[in-house]
């Protein structure tokens, strides 16, 4: 509400910055009457009196930036949208159908402008018969190498985006040292449960094409199993990959998997779309956090920022949750939950916190014989706390599905995770 009011006192004093603009014009005699037609005076009068759009707030948290957002007509938001779609697309509070709209748009510009620039490196490194030239290549390695990777992220997210179903682009980042995405399943913006799933460790965009097909599994699975209890409600699912996941070729640098810190950074980001999420609707989804590796770790930490909005958390195989105390994560008691297959080194790692198996309060799922064929949503109790591996019952949310207890072809999607 705060935010809202804020948003209105902006808008206003905006509007009042125009007012005194075109009022100046009119005083020194540069809106004349003219001698010409209609048709002209009108002209000049939409480019001499008309009001400029309001900037988004400069740093603004999601509820800021839905406040911003709700006081502009559909016209202005249709201009930002065809104009400068730089400006939401990822920019969280801004309902994900504009986002997905601006995210398209910037992805075809970005397809143009690498295509264009390929061609010219393409002509760089080939010599006169046609052969790749490596000494060529070395001169311009660091520009090659990063728009071959956006290349692949790009062919990888238009196979996506043209996967049957709905999809929707929610996050767009070129300029990054790796390409960031996130892409939805199903209506964020009305659907009634929303699941968040952050992959870890060398998870790419480029590679983001598995994740994507066990989200729409999840998704489709759980709508069977509202649809088998008798319940109604609608089910998105999206797969944030709005941070630069450690990599292999990675390990001596700052984006090491060993530190924190691509975790830490990628938290604070991951809160703010949870938030956005809820500041961007009406009313607020049943909403779930899933965290698989090194991606679990950056699900804990973002889940230790407040006002995050998550009902509940399912993380699999962690190195640690950048915590050893559930109460530090901000959801409500008992609704984080625990899966890890036998045997798991990662998850047995406890390099951030201690291992999520032994952490006093946490909920554990069972990954041996679960299918996700028993996805649900979870409207009723949650799992009695324990220390052994029990399954949970049909009514837990999103439990029985686990990059541990898919198919050996869907985890092996998952395992780069």
């Amino acid at each position: 509400m705060r935010a809202a009011r804020r948003g209105g006192l902006r808008k206003a004093r905006d509007v009042d910055t125009d007012l005194d603009a075109v009022l100046s014009n009119i005083r020194f005699d540069k809106i004349k009457a003219g001698t010409g037609t209609l048709a002209q005076a009108a002209k000049l009068g939409e480019v001499k009196g008309d009001l400029g759009i309001l900037d988004p707030p400069a740093g603004g948290t999601p509820a800021e930036n839905a406040a911003w957002w709700s006081t502009l007509s559909p016209e202005e938001k249709a201009e930002i949208i065809s104009l400068h779609p730089e400006l939401i697309g990822n920019r969280d509070g801004i309902d994900f159908t504009s986002r997905d709209l601006a995210n398209r748009s910037l992805l075809t510009q970005r397809r143009t402008a690498i295509n264009d620039r390929w061609a010219v490196l393409q002509d760089f490194v080939t010599d006169d018969d046609g052969n790749f030239d490596y000494g060529a290549y070395l001169q311009v390695k660091e520009e090659y190498d990063d728009l071959e990777e956006e290349r692949k992220s790009i062919a990888t997210i238009d196979k996506i985006l043209a996967q049957p179903g709905q999809h929707g682009l929610l996050g767009l980042d070129f300029t990054t040292p790796r390409t960031q995405a996130i892409i939805s399943n199903g209506d964020v913006d009305t659907a009634d449960h929303v699941a968040v799933f952050t992959p870890g460790l060398t998870s790419t965009v480029a590679g983001m094409g598995g994740y994507d097909g066990n989200m729409a599994d999840l998704k489709t699975r759980t709508e069977d199993e509202l649809f088998r209890r008798g319940e109604p409600g609608t089910v998105a699912t999206v797969t944030w990959l709005g941070y630069q996941a450690p990599q292999w070729d990675t390990v001596l640098t700052s984006n090491s998997v060993a530190s924190s810190g691509a975790a830490e950074a990628g938290g604070k980001d991951l809160a703010d779309f949870y938030r956005g999420i809820n500041s961007s609707r009406r009313t607020d989804p049943n909403l779930t956090a899933l965290g698989h590796s090194y991606g679990s770790t950056t699900t804990g930490y973002g889940l230790q920022q407040p006002g995050t909005g998550v009902d509940r958390a399912v993380f699999f195989g962690s190195p640690g949750l950048g915590t050893s105390d559930l109460g530090d994560l901000k959801i409500p008691p008992g609704n984080a939950y625990y899966a890890e297959a036998k045997w798991d080194g990662v998850g047995d790692l406890g390099r951030f916190g201690t291992d999520p198996t032994a952490v006093d309060g946490m909920n554990h799922v069972q990954t041996e014989g679960a299918t996700s064929s028993d996805a649900a949503v979870g409207t009723a109790s949650p799992v009695t706390p324990t220390t052994s591996r029990t399954a949970p019952p049909a009514s837990t949310p999103w439990l029985r599905w686990s990059p541990a207890t898919r198919r050996p072809r869907s985890r092996a999607r998952m395992s780069g995770g």
